[in-house]
């Protein structure tokens, strides 16, 4: 299977659609008509949301496939570099890459995969360092604030997961606390708002010092809901789905 959301760039509609022997790895629709502008890459689809950046005034399109992650021009689909990331066998690249204030790119994935932090320019790119025992994230997506890393090591499948606040420059680990379960992330307010996969909401401070909870609260309850998609917030709204139902939830100050 495969759960890339495809990205919206001027009037073309860009998807991982996975056409490995068609040169279609990735395929840029028109919004209006709905036919092939152009593709590119010979790779299968993966989980993997892409981005879009621009570094020193070039626009790219960072792509994470099945077992490569690879710049693309939003304009014409030409390769700006590709390498290897990911493994083959029963194993998943989910996490979105993620563009640091340093302007370099780190990608991480689980399942022995690590992470991976890379300098590039518009036509090469270059390992920093590739490292499992930094973070190795089954499909959330990591958090840059202040110059640090917040992420989740771990699998929802395999075990313990630890919430993890690192230098990803030093490669030093400041604080690592064992997760209420697997959860997913995102930023707002200078906070971070977590939501597990057993139901609960956590609001979490970016503190470089220790793991700090600022509150939390049950959502919901039952096996089997898997909340996996990120949850989203809007004026104050945050909305957050499972396998079942949608729910809104009221956070602004009363």
């Amino acid at each position: 299977g495969a759960g890339s959301t495809p990205i919206v760039v001027d009037d073309k509609v860009i998807v991982n659609v996975g056409g490995d022997r068609q040169g279609a790895g990735v395929v840029a629709f028109s919004i209006k008509t709905g036919k092939t502008i152009w593709k590119a890459l010979d790779e299968q689809p993966s989980y993997s949301a892409p981005i879009r950046i621009k570094k020193e005034g070039v626009d790219h399109l960072i792509f994470i496939t099945r077992l490569a992650a690879a710049s693309l021009d939003p304009e014409t689909g030409n390769v700006r570099f590709s390498f290897p990331f990911g493994q083959s066998g029963p194993t998943v690249n989910a996490a979105s890459p993620l563009m640091l204030s340093s302007g370099k790119l780190l990608l991480t994935a689980s399942y022995g995969i690590g992470a991976v932090l890379s300098d590039f320019d518009d036509q090469s790119v270059t390992e920093v360092w590739n490292t499992d025992n930094l973070l190795s994230s089954q499909y959330t997506t990591p958090i840059e604030y202040k110059g640090l890393v917040y992420g989740l090591d771990g699998r929802q499948d395999g075990g313990a997961s630890t919430i993890r606040c690192f230098d990803p420059q030093t490669q030093t680990i400041h604080w690592s606390q064992p997760a209420p379960g697997y959860l997913t992330m995102i930023m707002a307010d200078e906070k971070l708002i977590a939501v597990t996969a057993q139901g609960e909401v956590l609001m979490i401070s970016p503190n470089q010092q220790a793991f700090q909870l600022l509150g939390k609260f049950k959502l919901f309850a039952g096996k089997d809901r898997d909340p996996c998609s990120l949850p989203a917030l809007s004026n104050g709204f945050l909305f957050v789905r499972d396998s079942g139902q949608l729910y809104c939830v009221d956070l602004r100050k009363k």
